[in-house]
């Protein structure tokens, strides 16, 4: 398949991962005080559920300690992670969305404008998970923890929230928490979507229209306008589900040098 005009990315991002989409490396991202999110501490992933041995190895070769399971319970029943059973990296089920919140899903009308529509979505999990979501950064705050990688089924929705409070912890700006947002479109186009043998490609959309249908940058967009808005930022919104300062604190010290 031609995929012209993919946006450039810097070669370090990427973490080729067979059997696996959109695992990416965090580093790199330059903080509001000029200093920068330290390479090959924190990765990002869609589903990495049934990796095989030599694919798990990339991964523990990059130096992961840890892998963070946001999927629900249903996903781990139906897809059990491989990684539970290992004994040389930390394995940590946690359900960010809730399946009670999974399922209400199916009864909400939904928006046509895809913005929107995700937007809503990650808004409802912050609103609704914060006891969660404390717990998953209290987890990433933990000795010994980083590296670590953390990873839904697309890499995008779940993953893409706690992208967005852990950059943003670490004091990256909102347009760089947006662009690595956005980026996983450019991971995901033409992989997962489309068969190995490229069959179908020459229906598959093209770039923009792809970007715009699953991960445009304005749903992160209005969802950081969001926990401006009724929480006054991310650092309030954290602090209001109980982070403290020292899991503040923890966490931007391992992430930013």
């Amino acid at each position: 398949m031609s995929a012209p005009n993919l946006p450039e990315i810097d070669p370090r991002r990427g973490i080729p991962v067979e059997g696996a989409y959109n695992v990416r490396d965090l580093g790199g991202y330059e903080t509001a005080d000029g200093r920068h999110i330290r390479w090959r501490t924190l990765f990002r992933a869609a589903d990495i559920h049934a990796l095989s041995p030599s694919a798990q190895a990339t991964l523990t070769d990059a130096g992961i300690r840890t892998v963070i399971d946001l999927r629900g319970s249903k996903e781990l029943v139906e897809a059990p992670s491989v990684f539970k059973d290992i004994t040389h990296v930390q394995y940590h089920p946690h359900n960010m969305t809730g399946d009670a919140l999974i399922n209400r899903w199916g009864t909400i009308p939904v928006p046509a404008d895809s913005s929107i529509r995700l937007s809503t979505m990650y808004s409802t999990v912050l609103d609704e998970r914060g006891e969660m979501i404390r717990t998953i950064l209290e987890t990433v705050s933990q000795p010994g923890t980083l590296p670590a990688v953390f990873h839904c089924t697309a890499g995008k929705d779940r993953t893409g929230v706690l992208a967005a409070l852990l950059l943003s912890i670490a004091g990256v700006p909102r347009d760089s928490i947006v662009e690595d947002y956005a980026l996983s479109a450019r991971f995901l186009y033409g992989s997962s979507t489309v068969p190995p043998d490229g069959s179908g490609a020459d229906k598959f959309p093209p770039f923009e229209e792809y970007q715009t249908m699953w991960c445009p940058p304005d749903a992160m967009g209005l969802t950081l306008d969001h926990l401006e808005s009724k929480h006054g930022g991310i650092e309030a919104y954290v602090r209001s589900i109980g982070v403290d300062d020292a899991t503040l604190s923890r966490i931007r010290n391992a992430l930013v040098e």
